[in-house]
This record gives C-alpha cells, sequence and structure tokens, in this order.
C-alpha cells in the first residue's frame, strides 16, 4: 500500500486506506478523474472543485501522495472541555438554560454525524464518528470531550435528536484535593445516585465507556481503526477532511 504523506498514526491509516481505494491504476497519484468517481459514489461530486484549490498545489489536476491529507482534523464544533470556571456556573444555570447548552451540544452532535444530511443518524453514520474518535483519540492521547448515551429502546438505524443525550467531560486536571462539607457529600451522592439511574435508561454509546461494549486498550482501538469498514458514511466524513485542512493548516490540532 502506498504510503500517504509522511505520518503515521490511526487517523493517517484511515486516510491512507482510503487513497487506496480510490487510486485504481496505482500509480500513486489520485486523478482527477479516480476523484471525481469516489465524490459522485457518495453523492459528494460538487465538492470536487473545493477539494482540488484545496490540495492540488500543483495544479495538474491531480492529488499526489503528499498532496492527500495525512492527518484528522479536529471536529470543532462541539467546543472544547469545560474550564473549571464553567463548572462554578453551571451551578448558577437555571433548568431552561441546561436545556439551552444540552441542546446546543445535541444539534452540534447531529451536525457532524449526520453526513447525508437527512435529520436521522443511521448505525453507519454514528458508527463512523465512533470509527473517527477511536482514531483521534490514538493520535492525541486525550478522549473525546463529549459522551453520547443513546436512549434504550430506540432505532439504531434511525435516530432524532430525542434518542440521545450529551455529556460534556470536564477538564479535572485544575483541582486539588479538599475536604468536602457534609453538604457536598450529600450533594455529590444525589448526582452518583441520578447517574445512576440515567444508565440503567440508556446505552453509553461513544466508545469510551467500559460498559460501551467497545475496546479499552490501545491496541485493541488500533485494530477496530485499522480493520474499520470504509463505509458510505465514513468516506463521506474523510473526504470532509480535504477542505478541513485547507481551513486550519497543516499544524492543526487533531484532539477529539
Amino acid at each position: 500500500m502506498t504510503n500517504v504523506g509522511s505520518s503515521s498514526g490511526a487517523g493517517a491509516g484511515l486516510l491512507n486506506r482510503l487513497f487506496a481505494l480510490v487510486d485504481k491504476d496505482k500509480d500513486s497519484a489520485v486523478s482527477g478523474a479516480e476523484l471525481s468517481a469516489l465524490l459522485d459514489s457518495v453523492g459528494q461530486g460538487a465538492k470536487i472543485g473545493a477539494i482540488l484549490a484545496a490540495n492540488d498545489t500543483d495544479a495538474d489536476g491531480a492529488l499526489s501522495t503528499t498532496e492527500w491529507p495525512n492527518k484528522l482534523v479536529s471536529d470543532n464544533t462541539i467546543g472544547q472541555l469545560l474550564s473549571l470556571q464553567d463548572v462554578r456556573d453551571l451551578r448558577n444555570l437555571s433548568a431552561e438554560q441546561r436545556k439551552e447548552k444540552s441542546d446546543t451540544l445535541k444539534q452540534a452532535y447531529f451536525t457532524r454525524v449526520d453526513a447525508d444530511g437527512n435529520g436521522v443518524l443511521s448505525g453507519d453514520e454514528v458508527e463512523a464518528d465512533r470509527v473517527l474518535n477511536l482514531a483521534k483519540t490514538l493520535d492525541s492521547g486525550a478522549p473525546p470531550n463529549t459522551a453520547v448515551m443513546i436512549r434504550a429502546g430506540a432505532d439504531r438505524n434511525a435516530l432524532t435528536m430525542d434518542d440521545i443525550a450529551i455529556a460534556q467531560r470536564i477538564d479535572m486536571s485544575g483541582l486539588k484535593a479538599v475536604e468536602l462539607t457534609d453538604a457536598q457529600k450529600t450533594e455529590f451522592a444525589a448526582m452518583r445516585d441520578r447517574m445512576a439511574a440515567i444508565a440503567k435508561n440508556a446505552d453509553a454509546d461513544d466508545g469510551t465507556a467500559p460498559d460501551a461494549g467497545e475496546p479499552q486498550t490501545a491496541e485493541a482501538q488500533a485494530e477496530k481503526v485499522s480493520t474499520a469498514n470504509l463505509s458510505h458514511s465514513l468516506i463521506m466524513r474523510l473526504i470532509a477532511q480535504f477542505t478541513s485542512h485547507s481551513a486550519v493548516g497543516a499544524a492543526a490540532d487533531i484532539s477529539a
């Protein structure tokens, strides 16, 4: 298999596999015709001009191995980890404000994962997102900054906004251990009980929770990424990398 660019890692492996799939004549370059055929196969034919403009640096109408993206770019729509100040602010949010924040996170997740834009999430789309998150976790050494839970009994091939809940991870690195007050102990115990109740009615489905049925070791995660099916949805998500790279440059952060 032709090595794309000079980077290595799980994300580069996915992009490398895509290059090998598209380079039908095995001449170590993806011609305009080969690229067009790929884009047409996933309903993205209109993007060929933007992709060539962003990546075809020698303007020869083809993408060489050095012009092909060689790492995954972050999905920035979800936002960054909550800061300590954010955590303090959350305590003062009203129920309406909390719902608004939750709805914003869910909409961002849907926008990112709904590759075909039909307003519902298929199993392939959710799996494609999971594979990309696993790759980014391996490449960056940091877990995704959100966790996704799917309602028990939901149709996994037609998930709606009502079928999911999004929890945002909190960066605890800046916190110091302190003795809890009795009131805080009571509050945390109640929070733990609420989370346990939620867990009984929802499946953790972001590939990071121990009970999610996903591989937990780095080796198992790397194996899942390297053998992932290049499905219609995953190819569409990888194609998005071609224009993302042009916007953020080669030094883009790759945290999930």
